[in-house]
């Protein structure tokens, strides 16, 4: 298996902290962090001799003062980068000589930081990939080492520089044992995470042991909402484990399909990235490819948890009908994926943890309306089958209740808001109903859980929509008021902004047009930040930031959280952003910004953690039996 293209980026991704380790920026410290701004301002505008002046011409002024060693330690810093950029534009110019001269600038510039700062973990960071670079890879270990022994507080960041480089110098074994510890120490880390995923598809014939530890750190990104890493690593399993242990191979399988659907994307474009069908004769394999053609194969009849993965096939293959345009096909699967799919039921004690995950037959059943909902009116006969839902849909929802299951509760509110949304006063009061019910079981799930409640603009939006056909226009902005915050959280400026003109401000009142304001700014200052005309020196940031601060003083808890929550998004994006567009400082400035303002107030994961701990609970017991027959074989076989 070889490496992702992504891996050269996130193995060689260096943090740019223009600050030195412990020392707080104030005095003439401050002044040397304004001067390295100034100076990266002036690299961006390739003014390379510029930017070496004014970091010069600033270390000139503060001399030797003792007093002034932090502020000369931040100025040499920003130096020894300058140095290693202009290096690298060099070597692309093919202007070899002056790029070996710019290098060596770099290298002696971060060891005068260290050896005034030994712990300076981004300095000895720096410095080793600098030496890696310019063909000294084995001197690269030694500033690691050295700002370890020398007790840095960068404990972790240069462990996992330590990890990076042993990988890319294909030590992998020996870097996936240190990722592998990492994790356990910092187990929220999910950048850990990503490289035990990369580094797991370079490993050579993992044994059943290191199969079993990754597939738990995949379910872990699945429930995290690390969806592609936990796909990627679900195949690399697949790949690893299909010749000598089959039975694990179509876990992993079941676990890759399972992902796939519950984001609504299965093809057979998909499933090329799997072993071939004629090499792999594997019964779930071509049971799933049947289903994803309209094919019958009954693979799916050996347990519950089959067919809760056969019916999702057969849903999303309807959703690709109706996207299509053939809404009666899209139909006929519909209701195809509903018989499949196992009642509440069904399921014994033990298994109730699934019924826990989205039903099956009412994720269905609420695609089903849905479609039928957009296209009502053109024929009888699909009014008919949506009516026909209203009592199917009734028994489904007093079971989901019964079986304390919050995730069905949420899509069976959803599909009836769906179903009685635009249908005149009556019904609208019925969807409200449902869309009210939605916003409660998210607010009792957050106050269980303690955590802020999750963003829902959606349903936010189909609640003003309602208001605004009854003629309720006060009720009508306030919901248009608190889709358009919850938008921004989302990151989706589009979305929050045309929303945000729905709003009557006039209508609202004094707090909600204070809220109205405050997201009317942050929708603009966002759009500067984003549209890289400023960064973490811009004054639309240092606003937005003066704007959070306010909302963190603020009595109202929701201001509060939406105004912490916010801000950390727009860095998180503008970060991204930075990436997309291959501003590398850019990158680098806004990860640490993200870092230095905290994790997201946002919940990652898709349910609390008590249900965590039972999925992956109920996971493990379900894995035991295959895993023991797997390790039978293996010791049968003498296979590690």
């Amino acid at each position: 298996m070889s490496a992702s293209p992504s891996d050269s980026w996130l193995f060689g991704t260096v943090l740019f902290l223009a600050i030195v380790g412990g020392v707080e920026a104030q005095g003439s410290e401050g002044e040397a962090q304004t001067a390295g701004a100034q100076a990266r301002t002036l690299v961006a505008a390739e003014n390379w001799s510029g930017a070496e002046s004014l970091l010069r011409e600033e270390l000139d002024r503060i001399g030797e003062d003792p007093a002034a060693m932090a502020a000369r330690a931040i100025l040499e810093f920003n130096l020894a980068w300058l140095k290693e950029e202009h290096a690298r534009d060099l070597r692309l110019e093919g202007n070899r000589e002056n790029a070996d001269e710019a290098t060596r600038e770099a290298e002696a510039a971060y060891r005068r930081i260290l050896s005034s700062y030994p712990k300076n973990a981004q300095a000895a960071i720096n410095l080793s990939l600098l030496l890696e670079r310019s063909g000294q890879a084995d001197a690269a270990e030694a500033p690691l080492k050295e700002a370890l022994e020398a007790e840095s507080s960068k404990v972790m960041e240069l462990r996992l520089a330590l990890a990076d480089l042993w990988f890319r110098q294909d030590e992998v074994g020996r870097a996936r044992r240190e990722y592998e510890a990492l994790a356990e120490d910092f187990p929220d880390d999910l950048a850990l995470k990503e490289r035990l995923v990369f580094s797991f598809r370079r490993v050579q014939e993992p044994s059943i042991e290191e199969m079993n530890a990754f597939f738990e750190t995949c379910i872990e990104l699945q429930i995290e909402g690390r969806h592609r890493l936990a796909s990627e690593g679900m195949e690399a399993l697949v790949h690893a484990a299909w010749r000598e242990h089959r039975e694990f191979a179509e876990e992993a399988l079941l676990q890759w399909v399972d992902q796939h659907v519950r984001e609504g994307r299965l093809t057979d474009e998909d499933l090329r990235v799997l072993p071939s069908p004629k090499a792999w004769d594997s019964q779930a394999l071509t049971g799933i490819s049947g289903l994803l053609n309209g094919e019958a194969s009954g693979w799916w009849n050996e347990d519950l948890r089959r067919r809760h993965i056969a019916s999702g096939i057969v849903r999303v293959r309807g959703d690709r009908l109706a996207v299509a345009g053939k809404i009666d096909e899209a139909v006929e699967f519909y209701e195809k994926s509903m018989a499949l799919a196992p009642g509440v039921e069904e399921y014994g004690e033990e298994e109730t943890p699934l019924s826990g995950r989205s039903s099956a037959r009412l994720a269905a059943a609420s695609r089903m309306a849905q479609v039928l909902h957009a296209n009502r009116d053109l024929e009888g006969e699909r009014k008919q089958k949506l009516d026909n839902l209203l009592s199917d849909l009734w028994d489904e929802k007093t079971e989901r209740y019964r079986a304390g299951d919050r995730e069905g509760m949420r899509q069976y509110h959803k599909t009836l808001a769906v179903i009685h949304t635009d249908q005149g006063p009556e019904e609208s009061e019925r969807a409200a109903y449902h869309l009210n019910r939605l916003l409660k079981i998210e607010a009792s799930e957050a106050r269980r859980e303690d955590r802020p409640e999750k963003p829902q603009p959606q349903v936010h939006r189909m609640l003003a929509i309602g208001h605004e056909k009854n003629g309720e226009r006060e009720k009508a902005s306030a919901s248009y008021l608190e889709a358009s915050k919850g938008y921004l959280l989302q990151r989706d400026q589009r979305s929050a902004t045309t929303t945000l003109e729905k709003v009557e401000a006039d209508m609202l009142n004094d707090d909600a047009r204070e809220d109205f304001q405050r997201v009317q700014s942050s929708i603009r200052l966002t759009g500067e930040v984003l549209g890289l005309r400023g960064g973490v020196n811009s004054e639309a940031w240092r606003q937005l930031e003066r704007m959070r601060k306010e909302a963190l003083q603020s009595n109202d808890e929701r201001v509060k959280a939406w105004g912490d929550a916010h801000l950390k998004s727009i860095a998180q994006q503008a970060e991204i952003k930075a990436i997309q567009t291959g501003d590398k400082t850019g990158a680098r400035e806004w990860e640490a910004k993200r870092k230095e303002l905290g994790p997201a107030t946002q919940l990652r994961l898709e349910n609390g953690a008590a249900e965590r701990e039972r999925y992956l609970r109920n996971l493990r017991d379900r894995q035991r039996g295959a895993r023991g027959n797997v390790r039978q074989g293996s010791r049968k076989s003498g296979s590690r």
